[in-house]
């Protein structure tokens, strides 16, 4: 059988369409998955009714999250499930298969699939309960934070959308930023299948050869060195290195055997400015910069003797690059101010990429007020003059908010809005320190532009015992 399915990034409420074609006779096939942290074992047979089935993974994935009332559980997950080809009873195909990264969500019709934006700043209060917040990290970073006085402290290493969460901080923060850990891709020359991030070169026919191979390493090995001695492959993950600019390179050899001891080295081309990577085994840093272009690329020159010593080989294990220290960090702008009249209010909820969102709002107006509650007699021994009259017990009691929000970038707004479809919306309460659930009585999203910028509002319910 053959496969068609999402198998990185995608969000749970989208169609995620899977279609499975049959090579051969068969009847069924078994999709199966596993859920939840005792794992409960789920099987549904598909009847081929055609040469292929297809159908949508939407509400299967949405199963896979373990929810509690009022916490920001997590909303990104890894889906895995098999793929089992019948005819009738006997078991044709069995395939295991995986969807990377799954996002608790549902793009709007405008949406790039699988794109999640990612905003430069953030809403920043421990005061109103706003101490953490997601972030998307190109590259493993670490993230640190600058007291109000006293030394920069590293919070921890993230990668990818990550939830950075400062509430075990106690002291007040002036200023949080991020270093890059490594922009390469693919650090430890893991073998993917072929899509390495780095491109493969070799003799044809002379089994000498530069590149990522199955052994989970960058390989030089030099068979036969009168078919040439030099190769050359490029760095294919993407990242724009800057001209000019000066990084660190850290490589990592595990393997060099030159039984003829003739010249052989691996070479960083960073722009065309080339650097030698010393053959040391372990670690090996190396300051490079680049030229007038951002390429990377690694080279291999050897001058061996093959014809009496047989072949020759060198391995790296783990290729890092980044900045030099100085130039190196990037700072998270935190937006901490009041910019309105009225008390400051911190509002989290679920936006439709899964990811928790953290914004103040001002109080503009509060709202109280009562329901008819469960009409009762009096009691026979009341001393009242009036008789057959009831008391009303437990009447319901409302709060509500009118809350806005003023110059918000056209992104943030957008942002924003999910607001109103989202079933998880919180209100810090600063008493309790506790977020309390609450419902958006908005039915639509009102926004005034002014001068680019957004000025959004809300009515909010508290509480009511209807």
């Amino acid at each position: 059988m053959s496969i068609e399915y999402p198998d990185n990034q995608v969000f749970s409420g989208d169609l995620n369409r899977i279609k499975i074609t049959k090579n051969t006779t068969a009847t069924h096939v078994q999709i199966s998955f596993n859920l939840g942290a005792s794992p409960f074992n789920y099987k549904e047979n598909l009847y081929f009714l055609t040469s292929s089935v297809e159908f949508s993974l939407a509400d299967v994935l949405k199963l896979i999250y373990a929810r509690t009332v009022n916490t920001a559980f997590p909303t990104g997950n890894s889906f895995y499930f098999t793929v089992k080809l019948y005819n009738n009873t006997s078991l044709l195909d069995t395939e295991n298969l995986s969807i990377e990264a799954v996002y608790l969500g549902k793009r709007r019709i405008f949406d790039a699939l699988g794109v999640i934006p990612t905003f430069s700043d953030i809403d920043f209060d421990p005061t109103i309960g706003i101490n953490s917040f997601y972030y998307k990290f190109d590259f493993p970073s670490k993230v640190y934070y600058k007291p109000v006085s006293g030394a920069a402290l590293l919070l921890g290493t993230f990668n990818g959308y990550a939830y950075v969460d400062f509430s075990a901080v106690t002291v007040e923060i002036d200023y949080i930023y991020y270093v890059v850990n490594n922009y390469i891709l693919n650090p430890t020359c893991q073998y993917l299948g072929g899509d390495n991030y780095w491109t493969f070169s070799e003799f044809s026919g002379c089994g000498t050869e530069l590149g990522i191979t199955a052994l989970n390493k960058m390989i030089l090995r030099c068979l036969d060195v009168s078919c040439g001695s030099s190769l050359e492959i490029d760095y294919t993950g993407g990242y724009e290195f800057e001209p000019s600019k000066y990084y660190n390179a850290e490589i990592t050899i595990d393997v060099y055997n030159n039984p003829s001891s003739g010249d052989m080295w691996f070479i960083i081309d960073a722009g065309g400015n080339e650097f030698i990577v010393p053959t040391t085994i372990g670690v090996n840093t190396i300051p490079i910069n680049f030229g007038l272009t951002s390429d990377l690329k690694m080279k291999a020159l050897f001058e061996v003797d093959t014809t009496t010593y047989g072949s020759h080989a060198m391995s790296i294990t783990n290729i890092v690059i980044k900045e030099i220290e100085a130039n190196e960090q990037v700072l998270i702008e935190t937006n901490d101010e009041c910019l309105g009249v009225g008390k400051k209010l911190g509002l989290r909820f679920l936006n439709r990429f899964g990811l928790w969102r953290y914004y103040y709002v001002i109080q503009k107006v509060e709202n109280l007020g009562s329901t008819k509650g469960i009409p009762l007699w009096f009691l026979e021994d009341n001393t009242t003059e009036f008789n057959d009259t009831y008391a009303e017990q437990q009447k319901g009691e409302t709060q509500s908010l009118s809350v806005f929000r003023e110059g918000l970038s056209k992104e943030l707004a957008n942002d924003f809005s999910d607001v109103i479809s989202s079933d998880h919306v919180h209100l810090y309460d600063e008493i309790n320190e506790a977020w309390i659930p609450v419902r958006v009585l908005t039915n639509s999203f009102p926004i005034v532009e002014k001068d680019n910028l957004f000025d959004v509002s809300l009515n909010l319910l508290l509480q009511s015992n209807e």
